[in-house]
């Protein structure tokens, strides 16, 4: 009997124990033939890429929290470094958000891909 209050307790602790967004963390995530990276970091930075097949996007900006679990990505509006490759393009739409679903995973909202933490 002890041991099976102890285990619904434990339960309980695990499940009411808040969900934040785990900075300093790379999340990846593939979806209809591209690649999403999204690497965030604990001074409010962010830098989100797209890869389609010879199509790289990229993005660097800074992250707000705008609700309980939902975090505003707004990329910078200052022209991107331009290389001579014309295929590299800046990342539209400018502005994304994501929804933390538990603590390995986030959700790139607009898309409805799920993004997993790999470091």
């Amino acid at each position: 009997m002890r041991k099976n209050i102890i285990f619904l307790l434990s339960i309980l602790f695990i499940d009411c124990s808040s969900t934040s967004l785990t900075l300093d963390k790379v999340y990846k995530g593939t979806y209809k033939g591209y690649y999403v990276g999204l690497d965030i970091k604990s001074d409010s930075t962010f830098t989100l890429t797209k890869s389609y097949v010879e199509y790289p996007q990229k993005c660097s900006g800074r992250w707000s929290e705008i609700d309980e679990n939902k975090y505003l990505l707004k990329c910078d509006f200052e022209a991107p470094n331009t290389t001579p490759t014309p295929r590299l393009n800046y990342l539209e739409p400018r502005e994304h958000i994501i929804t933390v679903l538990n603590k390995r995973k986030v959700r790139l909202e607009g898309e409805d891909m799920i993004l997993k933490k790999v470091k």
